[in-house]
């Protein structure tokens, strides 16, 4: 029988809000599944976290007034979060992460442009980028205008400069190791890409696929290509299907958000929370639990990759495997600094 002797354990759960959603259907079915742990009746809570805001709180203190109760459970869009967690407060994690979801990074373009970008490797993005870059390609549009967002919820930024650090350093067979992520060749493209980003830069990946759909002008315009995930570039064409963007998936290994799911080792979480948290990840794993997810444009182990569109083609990928903690983070420090 049912036994609730402690009672009810609510495993509150920060998740990138793109997969807040699809991710809080699951819940309900897994409430629904009456789940008990520890003599606790386990419900979860799902609540949407920008990533950056997210860390700030589980690396000093959570702020409950505007992300709700502290998480037991946490899922950032990509490792580059759960990295920067491990290296900042290593204690946060409770064992590995694991990933519940996949998306590809890829570029979005004007249609107008698309066509003259086939074939083009991750290699090519930063001599694309340069002045001039794009003309043997596309007469008339100069460099490539490629705009690299980096406030909250703009992983995809982060993801295309690690599928760029790999090709430029012929790392594609393993993860990139940490002396060449912090190397001299991997600083120099990547702040150069960033240095010949559009001045204008929108600060989100959601504002400057506003801003290149928004422009009279495609090839004159401010910005030619803006990086997203699959997920991302199918919600956003769902919602606006006369948008004239699709996406081009660079050739060459290709970085992901892979959506970790962070189990929170912290003292004012009951056992009842912290094992429920690992029940929830374990059924979401479970036959087709994660249905609502792969239904949403995302990826999912043992499912069927989603249905392809004019905009995302949802075709194969080759994945760039994941590189360490400290890769990562100098990866996106390389980016982003001045």
């Amino acid at each position: 029988a049912r036994q609730c002797v402690r009672g009810t354990a609510t495993v509150s759960v920060a998740v990138s809000p793109e997969l807040a959603t699809p991710l809080e259907t699951v819940a309900q079915h897994f409430n629904a599944s009456h789940d008990t742990t520890d003599d606790y009746c386990v419900s979860v809570s799902v609540t949407a976290v920008a990533s950056a805001d997210a860390l700030v709180g589980l690396i000093g203190t959570w702020d409950t007034t505007a992300h709700g109760p502290a998480p037991a459970l946490w899922v950032p869009q990509s490792t580059t979060w759960s990295a920067r967690l491990q290296i900042a407060k290593p204690s946060a994690l409770a064992g590995q992460p694991t990933s519940l979801a996949s998306s590809p990074v890829m570029l979005a373009l004007r249609s107008d442009l698309a066509g003259s970008l086939a074939g083009v490797g991750w290699i090519d993005v930063p001599r694309l980028q340069a002045a001039g870059g794009l003309e043997q390609r596309a007469k008339g549009w100069g460099g490539l205008r490629l705009a690299l967002p980096t406030d909250v919820d703009s992983d995809a930024t982060f993801l295309v400069s690690q599928s760029i650090a790999a090709a430029v350093t012929h790392s594609t067979n393993g993860p990139i190791p940490d002396v060449v992520a912090r190397g001299r060749q991997v600083g120099l493209t990547l702040t150069r890409l960033a240095n010949s980003a559009p001045l204008s830069r929108p600060a989100t990946t959601a504002d400057a696929l506003t801003a290149l759909t928004a422009q009279p002008d495609p090839q004159h315009g401010a910005i030619h290509a803006v990086p997203v995930t699959e997920q991302e570039l199918y919600a956003y064409t769902g919602a606006d299907p006369g948008a004239r963007v699709v996406g081009v998936s660079p050739v060459g290994p290709t970085a992901a958000a892979t959506y970790p799911a962070v189990t929170i080792d912290d003292r004012d979480l009951t056992d009842g929370q912290t094992h429920g948290a690992a029940d929830f990840v374990s059924f979401i794993a479970q036959g087709d639990n994660a249905r609502p997810l792969a239904d949403a444009g995302f990826r999912v182990p043992g499912l069927p990759t989603p249905k392809g569109t004019a905009a995302v083609p949802f075709g194969p990928v080759d994945p760039l495997p994941t590189p360490s903690a400290g890769a990562l983070a100098a990866i996106a420090d390389a980016v982003t600094d001045d």
